[in-house]
Order: structure tokens, then sequence, then C-alpha cells
């Protein structure tokens, strides 16, 4: 009798360290928790207008998306349409979104020399604080140009110093002889 104890009380010391040796596999090769990470609720607006938060474990802004190279999302220009015949004043129309500040933008129009022949701004022809489409308006003046092509530039207006915020949209033209 004293033999079946022995046996028994070995099986059950055999069965506690195995026990103990499983349980202490299953710990050490479980993924160590790490400390959860609170980032702050910052938003960083995009060039696009969209905005992005922090994430990950250094709390690191997420990448803005990449800028398209079609702006028809953002402005969209009626006069003058690309290498048109403009003469001075030139009368400028379209609509746009995202792109006003205060009612506005500015505008410039540049040889093919790249020498400035004016500047101005066109106005919003309404509730420009909105993420809809709205319709512009303006006037340029400019000088006589040296050359027969130039470029009109329509810059969103920033008014930050952040300039991973600028945007502009190029339109090539032509001047009348």
């Amino acid at each position: 009798m004293r033999q079946s104890f022995l046996r028994v009380f070995a099986l059950f010391i055999l069965v506690f360290i195995l026990g103990v040796m499983y349980l202490f596999s299953l710990k050490s090769s479980s993924p160590k928790n790490e400390e959860q990470i609170a980032c702050t609720m910052d938003a960083k607006m995009c060039p696009d207008g969209s905005y992005v938060g922090r994430s990950g474990l250094k709390c690191e802004f997420t990448p803005c998306p990449e800028p398209k190279a079609d702006k028809s999302d953002f402005i969209k220009v009626s006069n003058p349409q690309p290498n048109q015949i403009v003469t001075s004043p030139l009368e400028l129309t379209g609509e746009a979104r995202l792109w006003y500040f205060e009612g506005s933008f500015p505008v410039e129009i540049l040889d093919a020399n790249g020498k400035k022949l004016g500047v101005s701004y066109v106005q919003a022809e309404g509730e420009w604080m909105t993420t809809e489409f709205v319709p512009f308006k303006g006037n340029l003046i400019f000088s006589s140009p040296e050359t027969s092509t130039g470029t009109l530039i329509l810059r969103k207006d920033n008014p930050s110093d952040m300039r991973e915020l600028d945007d502009s949209i190029s339109i090539p033209i032509r001047f009348s002889p």
C-alpha cells in the first residue's frame, strides 16, 4: 500500500511540475503588453483641406493624402480657357471651394520670360465659408507683354506661414498681337 501511495504521490508531483512548466512557457511566449498610449486630439490641416490626427506609438500625425495634379475638385476656371487669346483688362470667372480667404484669392499674369505683368484678386460671389463651390469674378489689368504667350496663375489664399498649404493652378494663355 505504501508503494501505491508513493506512485500516486510521484505522479501528482510530476503532473504539478509539468503544469507549472506549461504555465511558465505560456507566460514567456505571449507578447509583452505595451503600455497604452493616449495621443492628443490635435488635428493638422492638409493642403487638400482634409484633416489628419495623431496615431501610433510616437503619436505622430498620419500622412496627408497625396496632392492631386488635377485641381478640379477645388477650382474650375470658366474664363479664360487654356491657350485663349487675352487682352487687358482680363475678366476672370469660375468657381472655387477651399481656395478663398476673406472671400478672395490672388491672381497674377506672367509673360513667357516669367516677368510679372499684373497682380490682382478675384472675389467670391456668395458665401465663401463653405466646402461647396462658390462662383468668383474679377478683373486683372496687366502691362503689355514682350512675348506672345504667358501664364495666368490663380493662387489659393493662404494667410498662414504653413507653406505646405500653398497651392495654385497655372493656365497657359496667349496675348493678342
